[in-house]
């Protein structure tokens, strides 16, 4: 069908339309004829958000770019392309949360002339294939600080869906001002769109992390002269979070990369920035350790001109270009395999420049192929992306295939690949958002399943005892109580059969009799269970995960793979057994919270780190789950063998983080590990200030300056709740009893170092930061702390001893949200006013306990760009006016949060509820999805009645 050009100009302006051909054909690599095509050049998301519907209703194919041309497979297509390059706006740069927003057709080089004289930066490709920074960025496009910092640099999109909804995604579904941060109110369909080029949404707007310029940037060059020497540098060096650039050579890609001579077969390039003392041990450190793997200083031009190009896009340097994800064991088989593939094609010696980018502190390598010569085959790199799958298969990652090496891939996936298909249907069910893309193709949601056959609850448990036996299943009264509550005010039913599978074979067999009679279906892990996120409401099978309780660690790639009783402690304890590196072993990011909670189960839940102002949130460092579908379909989500936290294509595995149990039973997790270096030390900081609002408002300011050098690996702002409980272990009093004496507002800081030298050069700036903020340090040893508030206490057990901080009353509660720094003391506010109007009481009892319920903040994240912050509060289980206060104050807690902008970090208390319709796009999608993956609704039903 041809396009109505009449029509097309009532929509977006005559202005912004090319339907000339040869201006067509000008939007392409080399002049194409494109008799078919019509170009579009919009200026704002809402034209965009116009033309979909139009282009569905018309059923006229929608082409985007993510590289500077368009791919000379739709010269020959029909339909309309849009170039975005007036949809050019940075529409804010945000210098204190480190975060810019920016239009689809911002460049590089236009974002970094307006951030250089503010001290600013972007992360930049290694070889970009686009000069647009959310295309690349969006695209998952490997930045040259991949060793440091995290794998995606984007957080919010605004993105333009086909049926003309704009879907703002994470904490800007609800508010642009209160916080920017990826994570959605439910499950996170935010990942969907990275990676997707366009194919489930087109995104027209990203927010972007922004890093601050520091006062010392410096760049090494070592040469090395064989392959082994060059990849233990890349593995073993990064490790030790010694500078922000990784970056290895041969001598062609050294060549073209730096316009110098290599002079040696292999270089390694190494990019340091930070305040100058702590970068000079760095460079002192790294000298010594790249010497000891066989480098030699070098010196191929200035010092300077290494860190311009450092700072400057890497591009694509040939036609025929391949990159794709591997381990450093691994390399040396990928690159036998693509000379293998160059003599196969007739090619027998190949002009060939490599790129290998340190990712990820070295678990895993990122390997950049430019070919100038020596091959003769067509469609390189589908072809030889083909070849070497077939030969490497699970030991390379290629995150976005296209043509057969994707229908390859995908066909190996088949539980993924259907995944994805699921969601094109759901979001692009005409198939208009460009389909020339290798995705799999959209299917269509069920239909409501027919009724099924009477609940025979007698022939339920005989069809589940022959599948995990008699010892491993109950029916009786006495067993069935205690899965009904837990120690929250939420309240719940008992279920009618308790199973205890050994495996996720056996869950699958379960799940498939589960919904052959359409029965409810709650799974717990380790029965540390809060909130209520894992009582039945409806009765049915309970799915007791306390039998799967493996661990099995890789130190080479510094990765764990967790079974769901696996519990907070004991996977800390076992990852500490490997070293990685001269007096360095590994640890677990784990959340503050109780040693015996199950590491599947808060990583799942999207618990929050209390390293994740170093490394992020827990779902960023999840790099594959198995999950088994309500269908019983199992499903494996990530790479293998490739440490890398998403792919192939669209990150689809985000829609499984906080679901609550709706879309299925995970049976286990592959997470990173992380380095647990020799020297440390727990420094306690306070406010100077008496006034309660000033304090915070120095501890707030205190803490963006802290961040911005990076150098803490754990910080957590306490409320008077927590020490107080600690202190009144020690003296053996009643917590409120000594809540007074305690400040509102305290802060613990832990610092790491490869040795005691790196120690004291953080300790001397987090000292001079505090200082700077008029805070002081708490002497530990004075208040007969030293014993219970230490390093080893806030790894381990996380700030509470024996877990006494439950001990008082009976039971603590919380509601969690993401918020700007900035944004806390209006909500401090807002939240003292509620909290006495539930604990108004003429019992000075009560107004102790008052005292205890304050607020915490985790974290911040990562250079405090977003705060992850909680009410919190201790209530009476044996007294039926706390029960009523607390159950009214945890619904208005949530309110207060939900009311200003701020997303919920937890659909907790039933919160979910009143949370997740505010969402506007994003709550339609989500019951759509739930009607998708889950047609007869057996999946934990009624944990959130909106769905």
């Amino acid at each position: 069908m041809g396009i109505n050009i009449s029509e097309l100009q009532k929509i977006i302006g005559k202005d912004k339309i090319i339907s000339r051909k040869d201006q067509v054909g000008g939007l392409f690599a080399r002049p194409v004829e494109a008799p078919g095509l019509v170009a579009v050049q919009p200026e704002k998301a809402e034209e965009v958000q116009k033309l979909l519907p139009w282009a569905r209703e018309n059923r006229i194919s929608v082409y985007t770019k993510y590289s500077p041309y368009f791919p000379e497979s739709v010269a020959s297509a029909e339909g309309l392309i849009i170039d975005f390059q007036k949809m050019n706006q940075i529409e804010r740069v945000d210098s204190r949360n480190l975060m810019v927003h920016v239009q689809r057709g911002v460049t590089f080089t236009q974002l970094q002339q307006v951030l250089a004289p503010l001290g600013l930066r972007v992360g930049v490709p290694v070889a970009g294939g686009s000069d647009s920074v959310v295309e690349s960025l969006v695209n998952r496009e490997v930045t040259k600080g991949a060793a440091k910092y995290p794998e995606v640099q984007v957080t919010n999109m605004k993105v333009a869906l086909a049926d003309g909804r704009i879907h703002l995604t994470g904490s800007h579904a609800l508010d642009e001002e209160m916080a920017d941060w990826k994570e959605d109110g439910g499950p996170s369909f935010s990942r969907w769109y990275l990676a997707s080029q366009d194919s489930f949404g087109v995104v027209c707007r990203a927010s972007v992390y922004i890093y601050p310029k520091y006062e010392s940037r410096r760049a090494l060059v070592f040469s090395f002269s064989d392959l082994a020497g060059l990849l233990k540098a890349l593995k073993e060096i990064p490790i030790c979070e010694l500078g922000v650039e990784y970056l290895g050579f041969d001598a062609r890609g050294f060549e073209q990369a730096f316009g110098a001579q290599a002079g040696a077969p292999w270089m390694l390039v190494v990019g340091l920035d930070g305040r100058k003392k702590h970068v000079e041990w760095q460079v002192k450190t790294v000298r010594k350790l790249a010497a000891e793997r066989g480098g030699k200083a070098a010196e191929p031009l200035a010092e300077e001109k290494i860190c311009a190009i450092l700072d400057k896009p890497g591009k694509v340097l040939s036609e025929r270009h391949l990159a794709c994800f591997t381990t450093p064991r691994n390399y040396p088989a990928l690159d036998e395999s693509l000379l293998k593939f160059a003599k196969k094609t007739g090619g027998n010696q190949l002009d060939l420049g490599r790129i290998l980018t340190a990712h990820d502190r070295g678990r895993a390598i990122y390997a950049v192929y430019d070919i100038f010569g020596g091959v003769s085959a067509p469609d390189f790199e589908n072809n030889a992306g083909l070849f070497l799958h077939r030969e490497l298969g699970e030991k390379i990652l290629f995150d976005l295939p296209q043509g057969k090496l994707a229908e390859e891939i995908y066909a190996g996936k088949p539980g993924l690949s259907r995944l994805l298909g699921q969601v094109k249907c759901l979001l692009d069910p005409a198939g208009i958002l460009n389909p020339q893309l290798s995705l799999p193709k959209g299917i269509k949601a069920e239909e409501k399943p027919a009724p099924p056959p009477e609940r025979n609850w007698d022939k339920i448990l005989e069809e589940i005892k022959a599948v995990v036996g008699e010892a491993w299943l109950s029916n009786r009264l006495a067993d069935l109580l205690s899965y009904g509550h837990d120690f929250s005010i939420v309240s719940g039913v008992i279920p009618n059969i308790v199973v205890l599978p050994k495996d996720a074979a056996e869950i699958q067999a379960i799940m498939k009799i589960a919904g052959s009679y359409q029965v409810p279906v709650i799974p717990l892990s380790t029965g540390f269970n809060h909130a209520g996120m894992a009582l039945p409401r409806r009765g049915g099978i309970l799915l007791d995960l306390r039998r799967m309780n493996k661990i099995l660690i890789n130190p080479e790639t510094m990765i764990a793979t967790v079974e769901p009783a696996v519990r907070l402690r004991a996977l800390f304890m076992d990852a500490i057994k490997y070293r990685v590196a001269e007096g360095v072993v590994l640890k677990p990011a784990l959340p503050l919270s109780f040693t015996s909670v199950s590491v599947l189960g808060n990583y799942v839940a999207r618990g929050g780190a209390g390293c994740m102002v170093k490394y992020g949130g827990n779902p960023e460092m999840i790099v594959n789950m198995t999950w088994v579908l309500p269908d019983g379909e199992i499903v494996k989500l990530g790479p293998t063998e490739v440490p890398v936290q998403y792919g192939p294509g669209p990150e689809i595995a985000g829609m499984f983080f906080n679901a609550d149990g709706q879309f299925g039973v995970c049976s286990d997790i592959t997470i990173k590990l992380f380095p647990e270096f020799p020297a440390e030390k727990l420094l306690l900081t306070a406010s100077s200030e008496i006034e309660d609002d000033l304090m915070l408002k120095q501890l707030i300011d205190a803490n963006y300056a802290l961040c911005r050098d990076n150098i803490v690996d754990f910080t957590y702002k306490l409320h008077h709740g927590v020490p107080a409980t600690i202190l009144a272990g020690i003296a053996g009093m009643e917590a409120d009893e000594v809540a007074e004496m305690v400040p509102p507002h305290s802060m613990p800081l832990l610092i790491q170092g490869l040795d005691q030298e790196e120690l004291e050069i953080k300790e001397e700036i987090v000292k001079e930061i505090i200082d700077g903020h008029k805070m002081f340090f708490v002497d530990a040893a004075s208040l007969n702390l030293q014993d219970v508030v230490n390093s080893d206490t806030f790894k381990k057990g996380y700030g509470v001893l024996g877990n006494r901080v439950a001990a008082y009353r009976g039971a603590f509660q919380w509601i969690a949200s993401f918020v700007k720094l900035e944004k806390l003391p209006e909500l401090w506010k807002e939240y003292k006013e509620l909290r006495a109007k539930y604990w108004t009481s003429p019992d000075p009892r009560v107004y102790r306990e008052m005292i205890l319920a304050g607020m915490a903040m985790q974290g911040p994240q990562q250079f405090a760009r977003c705060a992850n912050i909680e009410f919190d509060w201790w209530w009476d289980h044996g007294n039926p006016d706390s029960i009523k206060r607390a159950s009214m104050f945890v619904r208005e807690a949530a309110e207060l949060l939900v009311k200003r902008g701020a997303p919920l970090f937890r659909n907790m208390h039933g919160a979910g509820d009143m949370h997740l319709p505010r969402h506007k796009v994003y709550f339609d999608l989500l019951k759509d999805l739930k009607k998708t993956m889950d047609p007869a609704g057996i999946m934990h039903p009624n944990i959130h009645h909106v769905l």
